[in-house]
């Protein structure tokens, strides 16, 4: 039996019901293997009940401890808010399930190198990221060497005090491979230097896989068409004066304006649109994109020229079906990347700094970034920017082709400064 050097932990990613987060598990497999050869990989994330990902799984290398996820009101719950809301131990949160589940992992294997995965956990767009650095400190009590894995970090200065302290917890960390400028730059200004090198995301290694598509759907795809990705996540950039409910009724005023969004597509673009879901977390369409553009699609009622892909294309169909789109525009940075990476003149909708920083690195500046507060003002405004893209689909093309063997390479730089680190701690 072939004896395998080398054990990766992946921590702190999300499941495969994120696209985005599979497809950077699948980048970082591949990019591992052509640096070290085969390798055993853990993979120890937080699982949403009733994930599957275990029993999904197409890599055999890759096993799965994911975290046991905290019940809401139970005493570990109330433990975790009593800390946060009193304590304001912000980054120390003790939270069940994850230390002595990562601990074991740590313990029980021997691990050469932790990841950090997830892209943007590292930031405050979803609330404080204390388990996220938690996870940094197991790290750092077994003396392990991790890195921060393709990631988009912070800004975190919303609160001064959380960003001094993030920032004496990232200087800790062994090794930063941020993907855009932006994010380093950011850490530049907090002091965070040394240990940061400049990358890309891992998914720009991810293969695509074929599949067989609706054979409407197949149809629309062979003839040419313009992917989109609209997230509910969106609904954020929503005012409402409703205090209760008010996630609720800014999701239906967004689920609204996408349609509008839809119908000026429809009307200035001659070609077909496929609406292209890629996070389908929950039951609702809350943060599940394929019911969110179901609803959308029945909002318009076009189905000529308006269609949905399936919510069952893991992360690889995804980039291939992505990748025979004409034109692309997405909200989901991972979307726009499997676009970007396959060649595809693509329009980053922007609800963070991470997609900010991606475009600009990708174009040179910020000609086909929009920011989703805009895009919720004027709903025209995306088809009016499809179009002048669709303008210059070929002398985009050809700059994608010339950009994305940088990227390429930068992507390697962080498996060689990884695979460097392993060596000098060991």
């Amino acid at each position: 039996m072939e004896y395998l050097q080398y054990t990766f932990v992946f921590a702190g990613n999300a499941s495969y019901r994120n696209r985005g987060c599979e497809a950077i598990v699948r980048g970082t497999t591949k990019l591992l293997r052509e640096q070290v050869g085969e390798s055993h990989f853990i993979s120890s994330y937080f699982a949403p009940k009733g994930c599957e990902d275990a029993q999904k799984e197409i890599d055999s290398a890759i096993v799965h401890r994911p975290f046991i996820p905290i019940e809401k009101a139970s005493i570990a719950w109330y433990e975790n808010w009593v800390s946060r809301r009193f304590l304001k131990r912000e980054g120390r949160l003790s939270i069940a399930g994850i230390g002595h589940t990562f601990r074991n992992i740590l313990a029980e294997n021997s691990v050469s190198a932790v990841l950090m995965l997830g892209g943007d956990n590292y930031s405050l767009d979803y609330g404080p990221p204390d388990r996220f650095f938690k996870l940094n400190e197991l790290t750092l009590e077994h003396n392990i060497p991790f890195a921060i894995w393709g990631a988009s970090i912070g800004p975190f200065s919303r609160s001064y005090r959380y960003e001094r302290w993030a920032a004496n917890a990232l200087k800790k960390v062994d090794l930063i491979c941020a993907r855009e400028t932006e994010t380093q730059a950011y850490l530049a200004s907090i002091g965070v230097t040394d240990n940061v090198v400049l990358v890309a995301d891992p998914a720009f290694f991810m293969d695509p896989a074929m599949c067989t598509l609706p054979d409407q759907l197949e149809k629309i795809v062979s003839q040419g068409a313009i992917g989109v990705n609209l997230a509910p996540l969106m609904c954020r950039f929503i005012e409402t004066d409703k205090y209760i409910h008010r996630q609720r009724e800014a999701l239906r005023i967004w689920l609204s304006l996408a349609a509008d969004v839809v119908r000026a597509l429809i009307k200035q673009l001659e070609l077909p649109i496929i609406l292209i879901p890629h996070v389908v977390y929950s039951a609702d369409m809350s943060n599940n994109d394929y019911l969110f553009l179901k609803r959308v699609a029945e909002l318009v009622n076009e189905p000529e020229r308006v269609i949905v892909s399936p919510p069952d294309l893991n992360a690889a169909q995804s980039k291939w079906l992505i990748g025979r789109m004409k034109i692309f525009a997405g909200a989901r940075t991972h979307s726009t990347i499997a676009a970007i990476s396959s060649g595809v003149p693509t329009i980053c909708i922007s609800y963070s700094m991470k997609a900010r920083g991606i475009a600009k690195d990708i174009y040179g500046g910020l000609e086909w970034l929009i920011d989703g507060r805009d895009l919720v003002k004027t709903p025209e405004l995306l088809a009016e920017r499809l179009g002048n893209l669709l303008g210059q689909e070929v002398k985009l093309r050809a700059h994608l082709d010339t950009v994305n063997p940088l990227f390429r390479e930068r992507a390697r730089e962080a498996t060689r400064k990884l695979i460097e680190l392993v060596g000098n701690r060991g």
